[in-house]
C-alpha cells in the first residue's frame, strides 16, 4: 500500500500560503506586543510648555494607530489561516 502524502491531497502553493501566513502573523503579533509595551510603559515627560503636551498627545496617537494597524493586519492574517486550514481539511477528508 502506498502512502499518501499531504501534497498529493493539497497544493503545494497551499502549504506555501500557510506557512506564509504564520511567518506574518508571528511578526505582526511581535509588532502588536512591542507597541502595546510601549503604549504601557507611559512616556516620563517634564511638561514645561504647552508644545510638550501637544508632542505627547501626537505620541500617543501614533502608538495607538500602530497597534490598531497592527490588529486589524492580525485579524485578517488569522482570518485568512483558518479559512485556508479549513478548505485544506475539507480538501482532506474528501480524499
Amino acid at each position: 500500500m502506498s502512502e499518501t502524502k499531504i501534497t498529493d491531497l493539497v497544493p503545494q502553493e497551499t502549504i506555501d500560503k500557510i506557512k506564509e501566513l504564520n511567518t506574518e502573523i508571528q511578526t505582526l503579533l511581535t509588532t502588536y506586543t512591542n507597541t502595546a509595551k510601549e503604549l504601557a510603559k507611559g512616556v516620563d515627560v517634564n511638561v514645561k510648555v504647552v508644545g510638550d503636551i501637544d508632542k505627547l498627545e501626537k505620541l500617543l496617537v501614533e502608538k495607538t494607530k500602530e497597534a490598531t494597524l497592527a490588529t486589524e493586519r492580525l485579524n485578517a492574517a488569522l482570518a485568512e489561516q483558518r479559512q485556508v486550514v479549513a478548505n485544506t481539511t475539507n480538501t482532506i477528508s474528501r480524499q
